[in-house]
């Protein structure tokens, strides 16, 4: 089982930004793409994509202790479809306990990675964030998504987002910046710097995710 939260009241701001607030929520590491891997399409990546997730896994692996718990930025509106489906996939294949954000209740997309940031500040452990909405228009709030996805990685915190299913040559611009953006083994696939599996790029991120947490508890 796991719980959406809706209850959150914003994260700290300091001058417009987060960096005091984000930097006390001790930064073990902060995250950033492998480098040994570029944006391509989805079937120009190797299966051995994946192991980049499990290659960062391992970096944080033996840190914390417990279970793994990931933070799910979805869709939970209808109660049974896109982001409980997500959250299944990744508390299945992950063994993660799982804080649902609902992207409707919260406001958007940027609000609920607030809702995120402000219950990591709060104390609640996140090992990853998945994030598998799209956005192919550049705009205020995917820029003010990218602000926060940079946000959650300096607190040491990876985000794994979506390439989206509109082609090559669409740029989910959610997804710039993240530390995973996962691409599916279809035309319909954007480009993405790990190959998660499934028929979208949503199922892609949630493969890779539970890999990631996987990885970093020695599963």
């Amino acid at each position: 089982m796991y719980a959406v939260n809706n209850n959150f009241q914003g994260a700290q701001q300091v001058g417009g930004g987060y960096t005091s607030a984000a930097v006390a929520y001790a930064p073990q590491q902060q995250v950033q793409a492998p480098s040994s891997f570029s944006p391509c399409h989805a079937q120009q990546i190797s299966q051995g994509g994946m192991q980049g997730a499990q290659q960062l896994g391992q970096q944080f692996n033996g840190i914390v202790g417990g279970q793994p718990n990931v933070a799910v930025v979805d869709d939970f509106s209808s109660g049974s479809g896109h982001g409980q489906r997500i959250a299944g996939t990744i508390q299945q294949q992950g063994g993660a306990g799982i804080a649902g954000f609902d992207v409707n209740n919260n406001g958007g997309v940027s609000r609920a990675l607030d809702q995120v940031i402000a219950a990591a500040q709060n104390g609640q452990h996140f090992d990853a964030v998945n994030l598998s909405q799209q956005n192919f228009q550049a705009s205020q709030e995917t820029a003010a998504v990218q602000q926060r996805i940079q946000v959650l990685q300096s607190m040491g915190i990876p985000v794994v987002v979506a390439a989206g299913n509109a082609g090559p040559n669409n740029t989910n611009q959610y997804a710039q910046g993240a530390a995973f953006v996962a691409a599916a083994n279809t035309a319909e696939s954007g480009r993405g710097n790990v190959l998660g599996a499934g028929p979208t790029t949503s199922d892609a991120a949630a493969s890779v995710t539970a890999a990631l947490v996987r990885s970093k508890f020695g599963r």
